[in-house]
């Protein structure tokens, strides 16, 4: 260094890690429809909050997510919008297997589920308590009636 140079000291936080799933907050589902020849496709986007300051593990443990039944055609994508592969899928669940971040997080999938002459029903749980559940539907030729029943 020479007479001009100046020194820095930086403070770096790094954050733990840790196994506890239990803290991840489902804060928003949205669930977007579209028709296709005789299924109807699901796009669900959720916006998953990590409160606290560590890393939340859920490789060994999994984020379970419940789908419906008789789904098909199941995808996911990752951060980058490439194909996933951190995620396990059951009967009628998914488990998401992958290191969640402070702050927040969003998990996109995709999957169809069978129509008959234009009409379904779709049968979604939530295990966690949400708060906001946004559903789109898309078609030129569509018209979709909704009807969300809250479960207990």
């Amino acid at each position: 260094m020479n007479d001009q140079d100046s020194s820095y000291q930086v403070e770096v936080q790094v954050p733990g890690i840790s196994q506890k799933v239990e803290l991840l907050e489902l804060e928003k589902a949205s669930l977007i429809l579209e028709r296709d020849l005789g299924k109807v496709r699901v796009t669900e986007v959720w916006e998953i909050n990590n409160p606290s300051r560590d890393l939340i593990d859920s490789v060994n443990s999994g984020y379970r997510i419940n789908l419906p039944k008789d789904i098909s055609d199941f995808s996911m994508a990752d951060e980058t919008g490439q194909s996933s592969s951190d995620f396990r899928l059951g009967e009628h669940f998914l488990e998401i297997m992958r290191i969640f971040p402070p702050g927040n997080s969003q998990l996109i999938f995709q999957y169809s589920i069978s129509s008959f002459l234009g009409q379904t029903v779709l049968t979604k749980s939530f295990g966690n308590s949400l708060e906001k559940v946004i559903l789109l539907g898309f078609s030129v030729f569509m018209f979709y009636r909704f009807r969300l029943k809250k479960m207990n």
